[in-house]
């Protein structure tokens, strides 16, 4: 279910929506060792991810989703998403413009992932 907030946003602007929610609970990873790209978000254990479903979904992207309950008894949930196109396609959407609003570092890491392809 989408968030309410959206329904209050034009369309056109909702990936600065997702930037921001992103820049709280999203994660960038790269390995140069073993060149795994990786776009992770995580939530509590019981999070209904249907509207990053969706959106993934509308840019063709791969992911998968799973629940941990650790040995101590914390619970969480996360969507991944693993691949260089994977996650050019989710950065590309969420930067398209180039007006400098977000997490520098979140981008940063983005930006070095779209350009690792070029020593893989």
């Amino acid at each position: 279910k989408e968030p309410k907030i959206l329904s209050l946003i034009p369309k056109e602007l909702h990936y600065m929506w997702y930037r921001g929610y992103i820049d709280g609970d999203g994660c960038w990873y790269l390995n140069m060792n073993t060149y795994l790209r990786q776009f992770i978000i995580s939530s509590e254990y019981n999070n209904d991810w249907s509207y990053i479903e969706k959106l993934f979904d509308s840019l063709n992207v791969k992911y998968s989703i799973s629940r941990t309950i650790s040995k101590k008894g914390h619970q969480s949930s996360s969507i991944r998403s693993c691949g260089y196109n994977n996650i050019c396609k989710i950065g590309n959407y969420l930067y398209q413009d180039n007006i400098g609003i977000g997490l520098k570092r979140k981008y940063s890491k983005f930006l070095d992932i779209q350009n690792s392809s070029l020593i893989s």
